[in-house]
């Protein structure tokens, strides 16, 4: 094994990951089975291949990789086939020996070290060709590849970024603590596994017994959201509103006793929950949508906060029903939710700020019918649009940054990044540009690409707020859209425009 290894050490944690791997496992196991101690139905990797693993690939395993497996527990061999389970809804399982090596010369054809690459857990099925989750040896980081042939990233394999495996694990874990994944009981025949007699349950763990029924396949399941992320969502634009009203001015003549905050706005005002039923009846959203949701719940937030406080972020107004529901005249498709333009965008001097997109299709934000459009979007955050039937992250977002901003004159270097480090391209590249890119993955090793979640903008701009990066002035926080230029001014300011990469 390469000398590397002793380095990466700090970097791959085996008792951490075993344990995370172990709860997820646990989660799964309770809607499986949950008559049956997970103890009795599990058992650790090592116990049942450890003595084939020594055989065929012991002496190409790292001594970490192989300390993790001997604690991370699997189904028992003698309920295996009945269960045709996953250990996550993006991972079938742990690799039996015989198949850890087996795309070595595929995930990187030009590699001389043929035990480098490790696929430590096989991929479901959400894919063809599925890999799963790849462990690189010289690193004792981790991706997870869901397919060899099926891409969804704008960025080639041998740039994507490798994590620290026990970093994937709490990132799954974090979901099903969101419930953003759950599992959930097949409602089919089950095995009664309190009638079992003393010798039954013996023969499961020694595998000489097994079931004739299991009502188990597959028990994770992904939500579009929760009701922890709506929560946290709602918090998370609290939060805000709260952090710029405390630094607001105060009009001269007034003392800080006689305007309370939340004060609420004039009567007649169309509010939030108005908008949400207006999505509903113009068939933009469903009811059961995360935007209507949202937008009834914010209701009464929006409509107490004081009426000069107009911006939330650079030049990004409170919304209100002027801009919020945007409609895409023309563009109708029914198998698409469109976007929702939720903080609208202006300049300094007031006007509307535009996105445009120089690079044609390559870097247009969003899918058909609306990446037809030839007309400027008006800049500002957007939920982005998602499929009726089969909405993964409908509390997804992005930021169009105007022209004034991506297109500034004079700048000869670039800075600003996604979320995940990659340097975001300028007007036509053929890819995902400063305009649509800000705070975005280029490619997503957790889950697969998608846009970025509400909340995480929401409560990056709480940080940028009570940090000073943003200033707020009397009418909230200051500069305009032109602001987001500093993303793209210097490292340490592109820094500061960068999510934590997470799912």
């Amino acid at each position: 094994m390469s000398t590397t290894l002793n380095a990466a050490a700090a970097v791959f944690d085996p008792q951490l990951c075993a344990s995370l791997h172990n709860d997820i496992c646990r989660r799964g196991w309770a809607t499986l089975a949950p008559d049956l101690p997970f103890e009795e139905g599990t058992t650790t990797w090592w116990d049942t291949y450890g003595s084939e693993c020594d055989a065929s690939v012991a002496s190409r395993l790292a001594p970490q990789l192989m300390e993790f497996l001997k604690q991370a527990r699997i189904v028992r061999p003698a309920l295996r086939d009945e269960a045709q389970g996953n250990f996550f809804f993006y991972l079938s399982g742990l690799a039996a020996p015989d198949s850890l090596f087996s795309y070595a010369g595929v995930i990187d054809p030009d590699e001389p070290d043929a035990n480098r690459y490790v696929v430590l857990y096989h991929a479901t099925q959400l894919m063809g060709h599925p890999v799963g989750l790849v462990m690189d040896q010289h690193t004792l980081k981790g991706q997870v590849m869901q397919s060899l042939t099926i891409d969804d990233t704008i960025v080639e394999q041998s740039r994507r970024p490798w994590v620290p495996l026990q970093d994937i694990l709490a990132a799954y874990l974090n979901m099903i603590d969101m419930g953003k994944i759950t599992s959930e009981e097949n409602p089919g025949e089950k095995v009664d596994y309190t009638a079992l007699d003393a010798s039954e349950r013996a023969g499961i763990i020694a595998g000489t017994w097994r079931p004739k029924v299991w009502p188990y396949e597959r028990p994770w399941l992904l939500k579009p959201h929760s009701q922890a992320i709506l929560d946290r969502s709602v918090a998370a634009l609290d939060n805000l509103l709260e952090a710029i009203e405390k630094r607001m001015p105060l009009p001269r003549a007034e003392l800080a006793s006689e305007i309370p905050l939340r004060t609420p706005v004039a009567e007649g005002v169309m509010g939030m929950a108005s908008v949400a039923e207006k999505l509903i009846s113009t068939n933009q959203a469903s009811e059961h949508s995360f935007i209507v949701k949202f937008l009834r719940q914010v209701d009464g937030l929006l409509a107490s906060v004081r009426p000069d406080l107009r911006f939330v972020a650079p030049g990004l107004r409170v919304p209100d029903h002027h801009v919020a529901a945007q409609p895409f005249e023309g563009l109708d498709d029914e198998r698409w939710n469109p976007p929702i333009l939720l903080f609208h965008g202006e300049l300094r001097d007031g006007t509307t700020a535009l996105t445009t997109f120089p690079g044609g299709i390559w870097n247009h934000p969003f899918a058909p019918p609306y990446k037809e459009r030839t007309t400027p979007f008006p800049s500002g955050l957007w939920i982005a649009e998602h499929k009726v039937d089969n909405p993964n992250y409908d509390n997804a977002c992005r930021l169009l940054l105007p022209d004034e901003v991506v297109l500034a004159p004079g700048r000869t270097q670039h800075y600003a990044k996604s979320t995940d480090g990659f340097l975001l391209e300028q007007p036509g590249a053929q890819c995902e540009g400063l305009a649509a890119g800000l705070y975005q993955t280029s490619c997503n090793i957790f889950v697969g690409r998608h846009e970025v979640l509400l909340f995480h903008v929401l409560e990056h701009w709480v940080r940028q707020v009570e940090d000073g990066t943003w200033a707020v002035d009397r009418h909230g926080v200051a500069g305009g859209m032109e602001k987001w230029a500093e993303a793209d001014e210097s490292e340490a300011m592109a820094e500061k425009y960068r999510l934590p990469y997470t799912w």
